[in-house]
């Protein structure tokens, strides 16, 4: 057989009638390691494999949907007061709305008003592994907003008597923390973004039109990338065109687009276990880390700067001790950047607030709450990890408040 490039895809129906059945699950399972055990044979190492475990999206279909409903609220509202001549809800409130509806699928505990024009941040989301690990995203939100007709979006905006931007406040307070950090985009309405100048398309059509384009992710990197090589009045187009929908932290419901990085066939610098959750990432925690380097990978691909293979050393507890510093243009190195965010263990800051104990002075100042993704499966009102005190009352109570 001659060598050339192909492509085979298999798509297996999952839906869960197809699945009922405990055999119909064991020959899709038989099957899915027959391919990986064929892809890891040493004649087909010159081949890019990606094989995704068709069994394992079910369990975050729950999670999933849940973001997508809070998308969905947050939406409805932002047209209810468009229409009544109201301008688009502020960020915090948008923020309110979005996680009240989100519960208890995913949870989250408030803070003081987080002191915002000092370190940029606003929420730390923290995905939890069944396993005790986790991976941990610091968050600020963002809204498009009209500015002479135009729809924009201040990636520029400085904050605090010094005026400092607060891009590089969110990453100095990533640092601190340890993790990656991103944005969530609150769009407004299709309607609004009709003066949006971007006429990029995606599959499912215009990009400002598609699907899951109300509320938007988008990493950190990617989002000072834009701010560094593209004109502010461009801004809010290339938001548009890179974020993805906000339920897609935890996947996108289907089969994972194939994404290439700059060291992934560089067994020497990439150790397997990092290889293996770029390619098929096993549960929500591997899941958000993968989406999250899928955005700024791409980024370092296209930057014409040699590689920097040495390595530094992650935060302790950080699931891969060392990776590349290599950086191209970016401002950190992006490896370490993002997958410091995924840890063997859960900090004990998390714990404090999952267990109703106040967490250091140091986060609170910092945030204006705590984001939780349980394991899958983890029942309304039930503890994610293991409780030390007595549970964070209810909301039905009074707010939900860990300071």
């Amino acid at each position: 057989m001659q060598r050339g490039e192909f492509t085979v895809g298999v798509d297996i129906d999952t839906t869960p009638d197809n699945l009922a059945a405990a055999a119909q699950r064991r020959r899709v399972r038989e099957f899915t390691t027959a391919l990986q055990a064929l892809a890891a044979d040493p004649q087909f190492a010159d081949l890019h494999a990606e094989i995704t475990d068709p069994l394992a999206a079910p369990a975050q279909r729950e999670q999933r949907a849940a973001l997508v409903a809070a998308r969905r609220a947050v939406a409805r509202l932002q047209e209810r007061r468009l229409h009544g001549g109201h301008g688009l809800l502020d960020e915090r409130t948008a923020t309110q709305v979005l996680l009240d509806t989100a519960e208890p699928e995913v949870q989250y505990y408030e803070f003081k008003i987080g002191e915002e024009a000092q370190v940029g941040a606003d929420w730390l989301w923290v995905w939890l592994d069944p396993s005790g690990g986790c991976f941990m995203l610091l968050v600020q939100a963002k809204s498009f907003k009209m500015e002479n007709r135009r729809l924009a979006v201040d990636l520029g905006y400085r904050s605090g008597k010094r005026k400092v931007l607060q891009m590089d406040l969110l990453l100095e307070s990533a640092q601190v923390f340890g993790v990656p950090f991103a944005y969530v985009v609150y769009t407004g309405t299709r309607e609004f973004r009709a003066a949006l100048e971007c006429t990029a398309t995606h599959c499912e059509g215009l990009c400002r039109d598609r699907e899951g384009a109300d509320v938007l992710w988008l990493a950190g990197l990617s989002a000072h990338n834009i701010r560094t090589l593209v004109q502010p009045r461009e801004w809010a187009g290339d938001v548009m065109h890179r974020g993805l929908p906000l339920e897609d932290m935890l996947g996108t419901g289907g089969p994972l687009p194939p994404f290439h990085d700059l060291h992934l066939r560089n067994s020497s610098v990439l150790p397997k276990e990092l290889r293996d959750l770029i390619v098929a990432p096993q549960g929500a925690a591997q899941m958000a880390a993968r989406m999250i380097l899928s955005q700024v990978s791409p980024i370092r691909m296209g930057q014409f700067v040699a590689a920097d293979l040495a390595t530094m050393d992650l935060p302790d507890g950080a699931v891969f001790p060392q990776l590349p510093r290599d950086r191209g243009h970016l401002p950190v190195p992006y490896l370490p950047h993002v997958l410091g965010g995924l840890r063997t263990e859960v900090p004990e800051y998390v714990t404090d607030v999952l267990a109703g104990r106040t967490p250091p002075v140091w986060v609170t100042e910092r945030l204006a709450g705590i984001v939780v993704v349980p394991p899958p499966g983890t029942a309304a009102g039930q503890q994610p990890l293991a409780p030390r005190a007595p549970a964070l009352p209810n909301r039905a109570g009074g707010s939900r408040r860990a300071a």
